[in-house]
């Protein structure tokens, strides 16, 4: 706000500059929350990567970027198809494991 705004300017224009200034200090402080997460994400891979022992599974740092906003509909509806689609796999190598099973135990006991 310049001087002569302050002293000659709009009464309330002094509220809309304060407004934004708390806004632009709300949105700094979120920033720099985020890139402390993203530092603590990345440490904690790499102690536990260290630290973990042979017989951990390795941590890995995230692929892609943190959401910050939530899913959209087509985005849930996506997911949703993808995990349905994962658990029928996973269904679909459970039941050709107990089939291979059964098999090798039916061959066991025809010798």
């Amino acid at each position: 706000m310049s001087p002569d705004e302050y002293w000659h300017g709009d009464p309330e224009l002094m509220g809309a500059y304060r407004k934004a200034y708390r806004i632009e200090k709300e949105e700094r402080n979120w920033e720099m929350w985020l890139q402390g997460y993203y530092f603590y994400i990345a440490i904690s891979t790499v102690v536990q990567n260290a630290l973990g022992g042979s017989k951990s599974k390795p941590a890995e740092y995230p692929k892609e970027p943190l959401p910050i906003f939530p899913p959209t509909e087509e985005e849930k509806r996506q997911a949703e198809e993808e995990a349905k689609e994962a658990l029928i796999q996973k269904l679909n190598r459970f039941a050709e494991n107990i089939r291979s099973n059964d098999e090798r135990d039916n061959n066991k006991s025809d010798s």
